[in-house]
């Protein structure tokens, strides 16, 4: 699971993290988290998330903040003693770098263009950890997608994923997963936003908090919580470019 450093000793990922196992008791879980004398939850900072371990010097030990599961949102905190022993983290995301895809700060009026050709022309990018390929029972996709998979003959999870979410049989198949992504490793993938329409973070219990949006930024298992930021070049200064984090 990825995520980001906000603030400097928050730590914002997705509240699925604890469910992707199968058979935990998630509400424990939560709680057993929250615990400040436990030794639960770290996170790497490591260019390779492979062979991390608790007491490594990249390695920030963390207890649960907060959690809105409808949003599909957990923040953790930096324990206080890891911030009086080794400080903070060396990259965070500052509070006055959130922003909504809705902001424009551009040369031309906002009036100029719809609010949908302004939110759909934003070029996007995003950081995450790509976990290894994985066929589609240890991707844990939902049991209609398993059998579906099982009917078309197709094992490996990245291959059936884009099969499924292709609408069009002429495009060509995907990459190998091999050729896409280096699996554990701190990664950048570029795209847009393609729709507006509001999506459920999770379609069985819809939060006013926070939804999804289509985007053609590529992921995989392992990729979720990763923050998906908006740059741009800055008006005037050619060279020069600033970067939003607008979610993840």
């Amino acid at each position: 699971m990825s995520g980001f450093w906000l603030d400097k000793d928050k730590f914002v990922t997705c509240a699925h993290l604890v469910g992707m196992v199968t058979g935990t008791d998630v509400p424990s879980t939560w709680e057993l988290l929250r615990k400040l004398n436990l030794r639960r939850a770290w996170v790497s900072t490591a260019m390779n998330s492979v062979d991390q371990d608790y007491n490594g010097l990249e390695s920030w030990p963390v207890y649960l903040l907060d959690v809105n599961s409808s949003a599909n949102i957990a923040v953790f905190a930096l324990k206080p003693r890891t911030v009086r022993t080794k400080g903070f983290p060396p990259h965070s995301v500052d509070l006055s770098q959130l922003a909504s895809i809705y902001n424009y700060d551009g040369p031309e009026p906002a009036y100029a263009m719809s609010q949908e050709g302004l939110v759909l022309q934003k070029s996007l990018f995003a950081v995450y950890y790509p976990s290894a390929a994985a066929t589609v029972k240890e991707a844990g996709l939902a049991p209609e997608s398993q059998k579906r998979a099982e009917a078309a003959h197709v094992e490996d999870a990245w291959r059936w994923m884009a099969q499924e979410s292709s609408q069009d049989d002429s495009r060509p198949p995907p990459l190998d997963y091999a050729d896409t992504f280096r699996a554990n490793v701190r990664s950048v993938a570029f795209g847009k936003i393609k729709t507006l329409d509001r999506i459920p973070c999770t379609p069985h219990n819809i939060s006013e908090l926070a939804h999804a949006r289509e985007c053609s930024i590529v992921g995989s298992r392992g990729c979720s919580g990763g923050m998906v930021c908006e740059y741009s070049f800055v008006h005037g200064a050619p060279k020069a470019f600033q970067v939003k984090v607008i979610g993840l």
